[in-house]
């Protein structure tokens, strides 16, 4: 039941659903037709199968970590941070995309007994890194992690963390950040001369919530949605300004 009330009641798709039920109630009749086929595409979007879909066909081009089989030269887990919030008293906390991408690249790391690094900046007015918001939210104690904290978005997380490589002598990688943010990341890394294999926050041993129905729109779709497209914009504005070359996509 919780979960039903956070995927199909509460906002944003709960507010969805009203103002659906209100424009055909209000819509003249010989319009209501064509509005309603406009709101049942949008539905369709917002499913979890449709929307992951639509961002998986970038994503299935690129080469995925096997643990079974990993590279043969030094590699490392890297992991780019994802924002972080102000709370009371002028204390940060990382985003809970923070966290996943961090908790898993760790648990990765520590499997396959590699070293981890996290590159996360100052963007915005943010007095803090990102980087070390999360380091501290997440106990790390020095050395633990390598902290990169300049990048300030995908491209310079990259770049900070090829020079933080480049004097360990590694440039294969395994690139951890949710599944919308991987094509992207992993352009970036490629243009700054590493060999990333894709790896998704979140898969991990740790215990998951039972998945939503992957028919049925939700607000678990709409999140997937604006993710990927997020993403495939940032990708497109990165290409069209040269930051990475089509050559970097795959």
């Amino acid at each position: 039941m919780r979960e039903l009330i956070l995927d199909f009641i509460l906002p944003p798709f709960g507010l969805i659903l009203v103002a659906i039920a209100l424009t055909l109630w209000w819509c003249r009749p010989d319009r209501r037709l064509r509005l309603a086929l406009c709101w049942l595409a949008f539905l369709v979007l917002a499913t979890p199968a449709i929307s992951t879909g639509l961002g998986s066909a970038l994503l299935n081009l690129q080469p995925r970590f096997d643990p079974a089989q990993p590279p043969g030269e030094p590699y490392a887990v890297v992991v780019p941070t994802a924002g972080a919030t102000l709370l009371a008293g002028d204390r940060y906390w990382p985003s809970s995309e923070s966290v996943a991408r961090a908790a898993t690249g760790k648990w990765l790391a520590a499997r396959m007994t590699v070293p981890v690094l996290v590159s996360g900046g100052r963007p915005g007015n943010l007095p803090i890194a990102e980087a070390r918001i999360l380091a501290d939210a997440m106990g790390w104690e020095d050395g633990q992690v390598q902290l990169g904290e300049w990048g300030r978005d995908t491209c310079e997380n990259a770049s900070e963390l090829a020079d933080m490589l480049r004097s360990q002598g590694i440039v294969d990688v395994v690139a951890v950040t949710d599944m919308s943010h991987l094509v992207r990341f992993m352009a970036c890394l490629r243009h700054v001369g590493l060999r990333p294999l894709a790896w998704e926050a979140g898969q991990t041993t740790m215990r998951k919530n039972p998945p939503s129905p992957a028919f049925v729109p939700g607000n678990k779709g709409l999140r997937s949605l604006q993710g990927i497209a997020d993403s495939h914009i940032g990708l497109l504005w990165y290409l069209l300004t040269g930051r990475v070359d089509i050559r970097d996509i795959w």
